[in-house]
């Protein structure tokens, strides 16, 4: 084919594109007016009932319907908007009446205690064994087994057996092994349980999705815990609609059960790489096949995300269009069916989603396959991006917070900027064809024996020369227009996405052909799953390492910080106007990369640090049963303690939160002692937060030494791994945290504890404001032995052997104040309420005191007395905490939530 330069077609597409009467699309305008509408009434005004928006959209429609021109165009674009915002309120912001939600919520109120009751409805999903362990620290996890399901309520218990009708899905948790669950617990079964009620909890870090918004939408309305199997009941469904319920979740499942069959290979209990590479190959199988999302998961699918291809991971409009073209070409080998073809894919792919769980990826990706394909039935002409603004209008009307997910933004973004901009991306990269003029095999312009060569390349070449240019503009194009808003999101930049994807995807397409035969088969001979899996099996393995390579490749991503919404849309608007107009000799592009490049370096710099009336700053993560303590000074950050019984934190929720902060590295952490709940997360945060330095007790070390195997050992095993410096410390030393020196009070370095919370460090970090000076005592789990050590001897009475006395005075301000008096607190030993940590409190005589916990602790009401004329904070009641020290010595403290 003869082509030209873009610089020399660009007039030539222009003209061709001038010609006719463009397409209106008032689709994508009404689906940006209904973005700005849910954004009005979820982030600007959300304490607006929906009331009062709806009520003003009637007036601007009836002006819409009685003007003409710029009046009514005006109207009826405000009208919109306004309808959008109230369904938005009504829809996320407000509950249904019959919603269970409203008692629990009413009844719990803010304690943590959940409150018993008993429920009836149907089991929607077949029960799975719940994840105990997660992050590389995971096998210490002290997570009994447990397992989850979904039931769809109906009705609930009251005083005297009185049921009343309820609506709303239910998250069910039963301890215990899958072995110990009834055999007749499986989708559509009604079922009557007992056990502990709790609601959705707002979001407790930054960077947490918006849970209660979530839960509306989904019109879920908590968990259910439920101590022991012997509290599941089976019953016969009340009602024509609990019995019709009933009957549909129990086909969906059985079909469910028989495609898990087609995909899972055999299982073995050996342990060995070997082993973890075929439970990897499986989950991966599930997420690309099932929309399942395994454990074992956790690797490849941070991989596929360095690399900018999550979206291959998940069910997604690409996985559907795959197996939507692969029906396609299986049904020409029947001839031409016309209107029938994109009619029986589209009965297919229904019933492809019907056996799909009903997620929000798998529904979107879904709705936006068939409507395409039924439209390709009708056999009407249609504009294609008119018709993809329709679809996401729709979808955004029945799930409004779709419109903050990256999934969705994704989904629609990267195609319409195919469909809108696909051919000029192409006709940039390999030229604008000229056609009509010479036949496709003689050269123009070329050498003789260039046009000879041309001529007598086989048409399958040509055809695969064609098919890699259209693939590498479109991932080219994918990525110049998805680069900001995953950036935003992930904060994950893919610089090399687009050669990756040329590796990738091809393997990707072909692992999902067999999926399909392999589900296929599975469905309707049961007996030849097995065989289908296991080559199915191999295959998945082998993008299972391709991916892992593909991942150790240097400079393949880079992790950047936060960066603002409005940032990621105008690096959309850029890469657009570069993409269709942009060239070396326009201005304008210039304008817009330098500007780009400068707004983006002025956002990593100033929010990676502190303002300049902030001194020191302190973030207290709510991780549940453990510390993570973040402290800044400027740009510096130190992190005292990072863990939680609950492993794997270190995975997403610890970097999120720091990212969502403006914390790009964290050279050094403080490791107050050898319990799993201070370090779990730290292997899995070190290179994300480029640690160098951890400081730990000479304790730790010991301990560490003598007792292979556990994960102190395992901890210090990793470190020395990833050539991390690894320091110890003891009292009267100073370590610097944050660019400040703090003096450690506690441990002595060659003493043995009983109790390993004695080990642990206390320090003292004391910053000058102006002739102020204001302190932090960061405390650990120091315990009864440790504590009276600390404490002045009038207050500690008889010292434990070999204490000694820290009752100086010390001179501050013009202030006599005592060696342990301190303006912020952490409560030792997550608020253990025990004598010693109650005269420590008196003794430091805090203003701030910040207690990291679990929730069975914060309910300890003990502590409320004591506590009289300070700000406490405890983690489950508040969600992280942060405390402020200004520069003129002004003390600031708040919470997340």
């Amino acid at each position: 084919m003869v082509t030209v330069p873009w610089s020399i077609g660009r007039d030539l597409i222009l003209r061709r594109r001038g010609s006719g009467e463009p397409p209106a699309r008032r689709s994508l305008y009404v689906c940006a007016l209904i973005g700005i509408g849910y954004w009005l009434a979820g982030f600007v005004a959300p304490g607006v009932g929906a009331t009062w928006w709806l009520g003003g959209a009637p007036v601007l429609l009836i002006i819409a319907v009685l003007t003409r021109g710029w009046v009514c165009r005006v109207a009826l674009s405000v009208a919109v908007l306004l309808l959008a915002a109230g369904w938005y309120g009504a829809r996320v912001n407000e509950r249904a009446g019959a919603s269970l939600a409203w008692t629990v919520e009413e009844e719990v109120g803010a304690s943590a205690d959940p409150v018993l009751g008993t429920v009836r409805g149907v089991v929607v999903d077949s029960p799975q064994e719940l994840e105990r362990s997660r992050g590389a620290l995971g096998k210490f996890s002290r997570a009994g087994e447990a397992v989850g399901f979904t039931i769809a309520l109906s009705g609930v218990e009251g005083n005297g057996g009185v049921v009343s009708d309820v609506s709303g899905e239910l998250r069910v948790r039963v301890e215990g092994a899958p072995t110990l669950m009834p055999a007749w617990l499986r989708p559509g079964v009604a079922v009557r349980i007992s056990g502990k009620l709790r609601p959705v909890r707002p979001a407790s870090n930054p960077g947490e999705p918006d849970w209660p918004a979530l839960a509306a939408q989904e019109g879920r309305i908590g968990e259910l815990e439920v101590p022991n199997a012997t509290l599941l009941e089976t019953r016969e469904p009340a009602g024509w609609v609990e019995g019709a319920r009933a009957r549909w979740y129990g086909a969906i499942g059985a079909m469910h059960e028989r495609c898990q069959l087609a995909i899972d290979g055999p299982k073995s209990a050996v342990d060995s790489p070997k082993e973890k590479r075929a439970r990897e190959a499986r989950a991966l199988l599930g997420a690309l096949l099932l929309g399942e999302r395994d454990g074992a998961l956790g690797e490849v699918n941070a991989a596929f995300t360095r690399l900018g291809l999550v979206h291959l991971v998940a069910i997604s409009g690409f996985n559907l269009a795959i197996m939507a073209s692969f029906a396609m070409f299986l049904l020409r080998f029947s001839g031409d069916r016309g209107w029938m073809e994109p009619a029986i894919v589209a009965l297919l792919v229904v019933g492809y989603m019907l056996v799909l769980p009903a997620q929000a990826p798998i529904v979107r990706a879904g709705v936006l396959v068939l409507v395409l394909l039924i439209a390709d039935a009708s056999g009407r002409r249609y504009d294609r991006a008119t018709l993809l603004g329709w679809i996401a209008c729709v979808l955004l009307i029945v799930r409004p917070l779709d419109a903050w997910s990256l999934g969705f933004q994704l989904s629609f973004g990267i195609v319409a900027a195919l469909i809108l901009m696909g051919d000029t991306m192409h006709h940039r990269l390999w030229g604008v064809p000229l056609r009509g003029l010479t036949p496709e095999w003689q050269a123009h312009g070329r050498r003789a024996w260039e046009g000879w060569w041309w001529r007598w390349i086989p048409a399958l070449w040509r055809w695969l020369a064609r098919f890699m240019q259209t693939q590498i503009s479109a991932s080219v194009l994918a990525w110049a227009v998805s680069m900001p808003i995953i950036a935003c999101h992930t904060g994950q930049l893919g610089l090399l996405t687009p050669l990756m994807t040329l590796v990738v995807l091809p393997m990707t397409v072909v692992v999902l052909w067999g999926g399909y035969l392999a589900l296929l088969a599975g469905l309707v001979i049961p007996g030849a799953a097995g065989i289908a899996g296991g080559v199915l099996d191999a295959m998945a393995r082998l993008l299972v390492d391709v991916v892992l390579l593909l991942d150790r490749v240097p400079g393949a991503s880079v992790l950047m910080p936060r960066v603002s919404a409005w940032w990621a849309i105008a690096g959309v608007g850029g890469a657009a106007y570069l993409v269709m107009r942009g060239s070396n000799r326009d201005r304008w592009s210039w304008v817009i990369v330098i500007g780009l490049a400068g707004w983006l370096s002025g956002e990593m710099y100033f929010g990676t640090r502190l303002g300049s009336d902030v001194a020191l700053r302190i973030d207290s993560l709510a991780v549940g049963d453990g510390s993570c303590h973040l402290i800044r000074r400027g740009g510096e950050a130190t992190l005292w303690d990072c863990g939680s019984l609950t492993t794997g934190l270190g995975e997403r929720l610890v970097p999120q939160a720091l990212r969502e902060l403006g914390v790009r590295t964290v050279p050094t952490v403080v490791v107050t002692h050898a319990h799993i709940d201070h370090f779990a997360a730290l292997p899995d945060i070190v290179e994300q937060l480029h640690v160098r330095r951890v400081y730990l007790p000479a304790q730790f070390e010991r301990y560490a030494k003598t007792h292979p195997g556990t994960a102190p050992a395992e901890l210090l095993a990793d470190l020395a791994k990833r050539n991390i410096e690894v320091l110890t410390l003891g009292k009267g030393e100073r370590v610097e945290l944050a660019g400040l020196s703090a003096s450690v009070l506690w441990p002595e370095r060659d003493r043995e504890f009983h109790d390993t919370n004695d080990s642990s460090i206390v320090a003292m970090l004391a910053v000058r404001c102006g002739e102020t000076e204001r302190r932090v005592l960061l405390t650990g789990d120091a315990a009864r032995e440790a504590l009276a050590n600390l404490l002045p001897d009038q207050s500690r009475g008889a010292q434990a052997p070999g204490a000694e006395v820290v009752s100086e005075q010390v001179q501050t301000g013009g202030e006599r104040r005592s060696a342990l008096r301190a303006d912020v607190l952490e409560l030792p030993h997550h608020g253990a309420y025990i004598e010693p940590a109650v005269e420590l409190v008196r003794v430091v005589d805090p203003s701030v005191v910040v207690q990291s916990t679990g929730a069975r602790r914060a309910a300890d009401r003990r502590w409320v007395n004591v506590m009289n004329g300070k700000a406490w904070y405890a983690t489950p009641r508040s969600g992280a905490v942060w405390v402020e020290i200004r520069s003129d010595g002004t003390l600031v403290s708040g919470s997340f939530r």
